[in-house]
Order: structure tokens, then sequence, then C-alpha cells
């Protein structure tokens, strides 16, 4: 094969996966789920451990305000 021929096989290539790229993407923005649908997989998500029981909120921010002062110095600041 030429160089030319090459470069049109790549052409070809590229062409059809644009081609093939357009066409998925048309087809999943046509997919569309039902409210009911969309609402049982949030609950899926959502029903963990994680999401369930008391929050706990931590009042004391020392601790926070003492690493992000130690690490988020000035530019100007030296070591």
């Amino acid at each position: 094969m030429t160089e030319n021929e090459i470069r049109l096989v790549i052409a070809l290539i590229s062409a059809a996966g644009s081609v093939l790229v357009a066409i998925l993407a048309y087809m999943l923005s046509r997919r569309r789920i039902s409210d009911k649908e969309m609402f049982w997989k949030w609950r899926v998500a959502f029903d963990r451990r994680a999401f369930k029981g008391p929050y706990n909120w931590h009042s004391d921010p020392q601790p926070f305000e003492k690493a992000i002062s130690e690490h988020c110095l000035p530019p100007d600041s030296a070591l």
C-alpha cells in the first residue's frame, strides 16, 4: 500500500467512527425512562448504610482550620 492509500483508509475509518458515535448519541438521547423507574433507581442508590441514621455534625472547626493554615500558605511566605 502506498502512503496515500494508508491515509485514505485512516480517513475512512475515522469517518465511519464519527458516524457511529453520532448514531449512538442520537439513540441514547431518545431513550427515556419513566418517573417510577427513575425513583426506583434513586431508592436503590441511596438505600444504604451511609445514608441511614443520625448525621454527625462536628462543631469544632479548629483542627480543620489548623490543617488549612499549615498547608495553604500565601505565595510570598517562606517556610
